[in-house]
């Protein structure tokens, strides 16, 4: 809002399971944003359940005062395009095992969120979709993991030696031979 009224909070709990569907983005001019995207500013809190294995395109980008404090369900395989862009994610960003791709953005901009976790199951991450985490102070990647490695401060794609994402406290290893975006 652009006055200093105050803003009701709100806790939003989506239930059933399978997908949430892609939506479009905040600047589109048609109806197809997500069913809740009026009340971003509102929402403080966020329930997502178990089943759930889809988390659509731009389905909570934007929301600015949401606090995620819940986990992310277990039964989560993927996360569409700039699905938490700009999001608080308080202490940590646990990715569930079991989780097999990240859309470009999909947690681009995130803050509150000092430690990042890895699955083995991660095998796909869109361009910078676990970058610009302001808060970021270490990267856990699972010793398993196919494609994705951490030295504690940043992930790394194996295959070519490809600095993806760093924190606060990067250092980039003498190994590494890109930085991406």
């Amino acid at each position: 809002p652009d006055t200093n009224e105050e803003i009701p909070a709100m806790e939003l709990i989506i239930t059933g399971s399978g997908a949430i569907y892609d939506f479009a983005d905040s600047w589109s001019l048609g109806n197809d944003k997500a069913p809740w995207f009026e009340y971003r500013y509102n929402i403080m809190n966020v329930q997502l359940p178990e089943g759930l294995t889809y988390i659509g395109d731009y389905a909570f980008a934007f929301y600015w005062n949401t606090s995620w404090y819940n986990p992310l369900p277990s039964t989560l395989k993927g996360v569409g395009i700039s699905a938490f862009y700009n999001v608080y994610f308080a202490n940590e960003l646990r990715l569930p095992e079991g989780l097999t791709s990240v859309g470009a953005y999909a947690f681009k901009s995130l803050n509150g969120a000092h430690d990042i976790y890895v699955p083995k199951s991660l095998t796909q991450i869109g361009n910078q979709g676990l970058s610009g985490l302001y808060s970021a102070e270490y990267y856990h990647v699972d010793a398993e993991n196919p494609v994705y490695s951490g030295d504690g401060f940043g992930l790394i794609e194996k295959a070519t030696i490809t600095i993806i994402a760093g924190g606060l406290y990067t250092e980039i290893p003498d190994y590494v031979t890109i930085i991406a975006d």
